[in-house]
């Protein structure tokens, strides 16, 4: 079991002067706390233009475009998460309901075992 999440980021930068756009594609994986969670690959994209009256610089593009793709990305992932997040506590939810169920039904069983052996002890008293 990992002592803490993994999370992988990695983005590709496409960047078109003669356009003056710039678009970047951010790949994320998380992997959760747990052995075997695995919440996913995640991809997202973003894009920067420079308009007619802007010196085109494609740092400046780069920059812009990445930060809008990992600004999707963290949106996607934490829709995840926290569609995870619920699944688990309606799990939980469910184990809970079910286990005081269980409590329930043994309760019945062994109240009706006790009024089962109260009648015999009391029809044995009676014809004694």
């Amino acid at each position: 079991m990992s002592s803490n999440p993994v999370v992988n980021i990695s983005t590709t930068v496409i960047s078109d002067g003669k356009l003056g756009i710039v678009t970047v594609q951010a790949t994320g994986s998380v992997v959760g706390y747990g052995e075997g969670e695995y919440f996913g690959t995640f991809t997202a994209v973003g894009s920067a233009k420079a308009t007619p009256d802007d010196k085109y610089d494609p740092a400046i593009g780069a920059a812009l475009a990445t930060s809008r793709a990992l600004k999707a990305l963290s949106r996607q992932i934490a829709r995840d998460v926290h569609d995870e997040v619920h699944h688990r506590d309606k799990v939980r939810e469910h184990q809970k309901e079910a286990s005081e169920a269980a409590q329930k039904r043994a309760q019945r069983r062994r109240q009706a075992a006790r009024r089962k052996h109260a009648t015999r002890t009391a029809k044995a008293k009676v014809s004694k």
